[in-house]
């Protein structure tokens, strides 16, 4: 177990100004992304560290009977997310003040983190993915995309590991490369049953 910690960030105007270009040119990404994961109408799913909302944006337009939480350590972006997200029902906003906080009652059918886990601090890592996996049902999926440059991005083999001792079994490990966001893992894995319960 870890001790709940603390971490906030907010993003400067020139990184608002940045993202809104990027996240334009990386649309077709996004919903590409989305297409492919195993979503139901019927899910509970957290987009964990939502940013602008550009996933969560495409989620909510898969889960008609179900619910979306969006989730972020910034006010600013979990600001914009829910300007963007307001024409959906069913959408939760959370404001991570712990990387230990349980969302949705830690019974989530889905959690997606997507090329998030890198910008924390190194010192926060571990405990992030801890917290995914705790948000998750037994048999509930996780979904990871990071990138694995050296200079900019996590180890496939580290965040592997770790996921494996947060009780997370790795059902797909799969590698690839994208235009403007480099090589990266995708990792897919499910909650164990916990042997407690």
């Amino acid at each position: 177990m870890f001790r709940e910690s603390r971490y906030t960030y907010e993003p400067t105007k020139a990184e608002l100004r940045q993202y809104n270009v990027v996240s334009f040119l990386l649309l077709p990404h996004y919903r590409k992304y989305v297409r492919n994961l195993p979503i139901k109408e019927t899910d509970h799913v957290l987009d964990y560290c939502t940013g602008p909302g550009i996933l969560a944006r495409e989620l909510a337009k898969r889960l008609s009977k179900g619910s979306l939480h969006v989730a972020d350590v910034s006010e600013t972006w979990l600001r914009i997310t829910v300007k963007r997200l307001a024409g959906y029902d069913r959408v939760y906003s959370h404001r991570l003040e712990t990387l230990g906080e349980l969302i949705g009652g830690g019974g989530l059918d889905k959690v997606i983190c997507h090329f998030v886990l890198h910008e924390f601090p190194r010192r926060y890592q571990k405990r992030a993915v801890h917290q995914l996996a705790n948000n998750l049902r037994n048999g509930g999926e996780l979904f990871i995309r990071e990138p694995v440059s050296e200079h900019h991005g996590v180890g496939a083999d580290w965040l592997t590991q770790v996921l494996t001792d947060s009780g997370i079994e790795i059902r797909s490990r799969k590698e690839g490369r994208a235009t403007l966001l480099g090589a990266y893992v995708d990792l897919w894995g499910v909650k164990c049953e916990d042997e407690n319960e």
